[in-house]
């Protein structure tokens, strides 16, 4: 199991055993490293809100500051599957070559539905299937008008919904 080096695991806020509690074997990983996991090759990207975007909390901070968390590029024979992690849109996203993008379209602490599906059309995997939205209030998105805007781009969608 792969996990972010800077994740506490000791989130008394959550129900969660600790990271290191897992019956896994962890590898802590950076915002910028490469490893394999058996025969996966696996990168890790940068995930963060930008301080000056629209992701902060009322005081200016971000959600999720810079060393907060990664994005992880995976491929498995030669499908490469990204999910950038939670974060806006970075500059380096932009130029990752994949073939399954899952960006998160929550709106208020990532990428929203707009800037996610301008990101698929600029990156053009094989197929989008968005993650991290309507789990809870906050995360509220139009799944439908994502998929639409992404299709209108010319790249395949699904949605993993009833």
């Amino acid at each position: 199991m792969l996990a972010f080096e800077g994740i506490d695991g000791r989130d008394a806020e959550r129900d969660l055993d600790p990271i290191l509690d897992l019956p896994y074997d962890v590898r802590e990983v950076g915002m910028k490293d490469q490893v394999t996991v058996g025969d996966v090759p696996v990168w890790t990207t940068p995930a963060y809100n930008e301080p000056d975007g629209p992701h902060t909390r009322p005081d200016g901070t971000p959600y999720h500051p810079e060393g907060f968390g990664c994005g992880f590029l995976v491929d498995v024979e030669g499908t490469r599957v990204f999910w950038p992690g939670d974060t806006d849109v970075l500059p380096g996203h932009r130029t990752v070559d994949v073939s399954l993008f899952c960006p998160p379209i929550g709106q208020r602490f990532t990428m929203n539905a707009n800037e996610a599906a301008a990101l698929a059309a600029t990156i053009r995997p094989d197929l989008v299937l968005p993650v991290h939205y309507n789990t809870f209030s906050t995360l509220r998105a139009d799944s439908r008008a994502f998929a639409a805007d992404v299709a209108q781009a010319g790249v395949p969608v699904v949605l993993d919904e009833e």
